[in-house]
């Protein structure tokens, strides 16, 4: 991109005072430098400064920027020039990974990741009938459609959303042709060839257009978006964890290959959920830590530097997870665990004691299944105690 300045229509909301504040962001690709202006006080908030954490790849309609403590969500383009600008150089896709891939979420996740995808947003889901409805509102078929939506609301879903240069011609590519064994005669390493059962169960779905894929946002991450909600998938059963992939590590593109890790581990990851964390978030999640470990501040800078992944897993086997969880995802220094346990999740994707890929909640307690699913999964739930339900999840949101 070839231009002194990118604009973006951004907002900020207060918590303390529970204003939105509204701006005009403004980025030197030159430099990499950042300006905001509040259009409700017509008046410069921050003057041009660096902000060592944000580069081009980190600007997009739904992004979320840290700057400055602050979490700035970036809701529109700012000018025809910058619209132009980025919508030339990067697409958008969105779509989701269908109940019958199972255990093998991460396999695919991966797959994207190898082609400079980068993975925006991420929400599993139990999609209501009305809701799949919308999203195949243009198929033709009036027998296919009824089976395809009875399969895709059968059980949790993954939806996500993905940016990249020529995005959407990258995906189909990836995937295959619809019907499987089509897939399987002409494009062997295609996903539907790999995972696809038939062209109902074809694995995956993603949009095939940059207004589809802006309808089918709506439809599977925007509450608002359309008149009935999804259900969220976490079930909240005995002897689940919580634990969370680390800003540090998403940005790196490692998402696809830490959760397949766990899955080829033999554990079942039962609800994820991709959101940013505030400084008020994160303190809370951390409590426990704070007169314990001398790395406390560092924490909680690193869990609010961007974007993480809750995971809720558990066991196959339906044993306590646990002890056995924590030992397979290693040591809390990942400088000891790539020499002592290399083998560990810590030990391959971790960077040092606060970045080491994947933080695991620690401590046992008797808390309600409601508290947790409102604050990690950000949804309401109405149940009576769950016992043995990892605290930390209690803290997450």
């Amino acid at each position: 991109m070839t231009t002194d300045r990118l604009t973006f229509k951004a907002e900020w909301k207060d918590t303390l005072t529970s204003i939105n504040w509204k701006f005009n962001l403004f980025f030197y690709p030159s430099d990499g430098t950042i300006e905001l202006y509040d259009l409700i006080k017509h008046r410069l908030f921050l003057k041009r400064t660096k902000c060592e954490d944000i580069s081009a790849e980190d600007l997009f309609i739904g992004a979320t920027l840290r700057i400055y403590s602050r979490l700035i969500h970036i809701t529109d383009y700012g000018d025809s020039y910058t619209c132009h600008e980025l919508e030339t150089h990067l697409q958008k896709v969105c779509g989701f990974l269908k109940p019958e891939i199972g255990n093998k979420k991460g396999k695919i996740l991966k797959l994207l990741s190898n082609y400079d995808l980068k993975i925006i947003n991420l929400k599993m889901i139990q999609l209501t009938e009305s809701r799949a409805k919308n999203i195949f509102e243009e198929y033709e078929d009036a027998s296919i459609l009824k089976s395809m939506i009875e399969h895709i609301i059968s059980g949790p879903i993954l939806a996500f959303e993905i940016l990249g240069k020529n995005a959407i011609n990258i995906c189909l590519d990836l995937i295959g042709p619809e019907d499987p064994d089509n897939a399987r005669k002409m494009y062997p390493e295609t996903v539907r060839a790999q995972y696809g059962i038939d062209k109902i169960r074809n694995g995956i779905h993603v949009s095939t257009s940059t207004k589809s894929a802006e309808r089918d946002s709506k439809i599977l991450f925007d509450p608002n978006g359309y008149t009935c909600d999804y259900l969220n998938s976490a079930t909240l059963n005995k002897n689940i964890i919580c634990c969370v992939i680390k800003p540090h590590a998403v940005k790196s593109g490692q998402i696809g290959e830490i959760i397949n890790m766990i899955e080829e581990s033999g554990y079942h990851i039962t609800s994820i959920y991709m959101c940013t964390l505030n400084t008020e978030q994160a303190e809370k999640f951390h409590e426990v830590y704070k007169y314990v470990l001398p790395e406390y501040q560092d924490m909680i800078q690193e869990l609010c530097s961007g974007p993480c992944v809750a995971l809720e897993v558990k066991n196959e086997s339906g044993e306590e997870i646990y002890a056995e969880f924590r030992k397979f995802v290693g040591p809390l220094n990942a400088d000891i665990a790539k020499i002592i346990r290399p083998d560990t999740v810590r030990g391959r994707f971790g960077k040092t004691n606060v970045q080491n890929s994947l933080h695991v909640t620690d401590l046992i307690d008797d808390i309600k299944r409601e508290e947790i699913i409102e604050k990690i999964f950000n949804v309401e739930f109405v149940s009576t105690k769950l016992q043995k339900i990892d605290i930390g999840l209690k803290r997450f949101l």
